[in-house]
Parts: C-alpha cells; sequence; structure tokens
C-alpha cells in the first residue's frame, strides 16, 4: 500500500515540475517577444512542417545579396540570420524573407 502511495506521489510530483516548466517557459517567451518590439525584431510563429530542403545557390541569389535586394531575415532569438525550423519557416537561403 505504501509503496502505491509514494508512487503516486512520485506521479504527482513529476506533473506539477512538468507544469511549472511550462509556465517558465511561456514567461521566457513572453519576455522574448517584449524585448524585441523596441529593436525591429519580431516573433513570427509558424505551425508547419519542416520545410523541404533549399534550392542550389544561384548566379540570382548572389545579385540579391550583392545587390542588396533582401530588406527582410529571418533571424534566430540571438539576432543570428537563419536558415532553421522553426525561425525560418520555409528554409529561404540566407534567412531571406523577402525581396525588394
Amino acid at each position: 500500500m505504501n509503496s502505491e502511495r509514494e508512487a503516486r506521489a512520485r506521479v504527482a510530483r513529476v506533473a506539477r515540475e512538468q507544469e511549472r516548466e511550462g509556465e517558465r517557459a511561456s514567461e521566457r517567451a513572453r519576455e522574448r517577444e517584449q524585448e524585441g518590439f523596441g529593436f525591429n525584431k519580431y516573433l513570427v510563429k509558424a505551425n508547419a512542417g519542416p520545410p523541404p530542403p533549399p534550392p542550389p545557390v544561384s548566379q540570382s541569389l548572389t545579385a540579391v545579396l550583392d545587390g542588396r535586394l533582401a530588406p527582410l531575415r529571418y533571424v534566430d532569438d540571438d539576432c543570428a540570420l537563419t536558415e532553421a525550423y522553426p525561425y525560418n519557416p520555409n528554409g529561404s537561403p540566407h534567412g531571406i524573407a523577402a525581396l525588394w
């Protein structure tokens, strides 16, 4: 009987810890979201699956980068350009989000 009670207590303790961790993660996400608004950094959430592999780099991509024709780029939490999901939902090369 004690072992069953101890097992239930352990399960309840683990559930409480997971709930607290979820609350802390939500709070960290809210803090990151609020930090970015003063610095032109916006949190973009995408609920799509992982992106397909990007096409090979071509001369047109070089022209876009050299001509500075990509005014919007995807960045991660550290404001570094990223091609990784979920920060870059479509896997675009060099984090390009829009073309000028």
